[in-house]
């Protein structure tokens, strides 16, 4: 390949990677450093030596892990690793979760009750001043809320959690209730039973972008640089894997890259 038409695919590589939406700021610079070792460098590093050359380019981790053997080219590849990542619904704590079974009753205003009444002996004092008026400011147009009626969700604090798995996708939904609503909690667990077994895995929603752009085995490539990995059933190449209601991503020309056991 001549020096021109080297400089073109390097070219069409870069204008590619820079107008993928689905590209982080991180993946793209590992992405870019790759490319640029294996088109552009001028030492021409053999194909196994392309890890340790991007490695050396990218420099040292962003932060300090207590083995000092991690790298910022490593953070990068574990950040690109296929993965399904479940909505911060199905983690997060109880809580910070709310109930969304309906109202057991509608919202009443209630006005301010001391807790213990005064004693009639006592004399009062005289108040010295009126209270000023409540001054609420609001912007131009403002609307208040309508009150909740039982219509609306509950609101409360969560206490359990129900997921429900996708039968197509595999992808969860939290549906969290509060103590006041476990039956309706057991209700919804029962009709999502069956649904959630005969749900197939997770489709990944994270990652496998460098197999979009390069051809290597970057099975063995994420299992080295991120601990306790497993490789999806739908492989490690995101333009692999099913999009459920979008034709599938039409397949592109990858960079060949050898990935040697001790060099990445």
């Amino acid at each position: 390949m001549s020096d021109d038409e080297r400089l073109t695919k390097y070219d069409e590589f870069c204008a590619r990677a820079y107008t993928d939406t689905r590209l982080l700021a991180g993946t793209r610079e590992l992405i870019l450093a790759m490319a640029w070792v294996m088109q552009r460098d001028p030492d021409q590093p053999a194909p196994g030596e392309v890890f340790p050359r991007v490695k050396k380019l990218l420099g040292p981790a962003s932060r300090w892990r207590p083995d000092g053997r991690r790298s910022r080219m490593s953070e990068l590849i574990e950040a690109d690793a296929p993965r399904y990542e479940p909505p911060r619904q199905v983690e997060q704590a109880a809580s910070q979760a709310f109930c969304e079974a309906p109202r057991m009753r509608a919202y009443k205003p209630r006005g301010y009750v001391p807790r213990t009444k005064p004693d009639p002996d006592l004399i009062q004092p005289t108040p010295l001043h009126p209270r000023p008026p409540t001054i609420v400011h609001v912007l131009p147009g403002y609307v208040p809320p309508p009150e909740p009626t039982k219509q609306d969700p509950c609101g409360a604090t969560g206490h359990t959690l129900i997921v429900e798995k996708d039968p197509a996708t595999g992808w969860q939904t939290a549906h969290w209730f509060c103590r006041r609503h476990l039956d309706q909690a057991a209700r919804v667990a029962e009709q999502v039973r069956e649904q959630n077994e005969l749900a197939p895995e997770p489709i990944p929603n994270r990652g496998g972008l460098l197999g979009s752009y390069f051809k290597a085995d970057f099975a063995t490539l994420y299992g080295k640089h991120c601990d306790h990995w497993v490789a999806p059933v739908y492989g490690v190449c995101a333009d692999d894997w099913p999009v459920p209601g979008v034709d599938a991503v039409p397949v592109r020309p990858r960079l060949r890259l050898l990935v040697v056991g001790g060099s990445a």
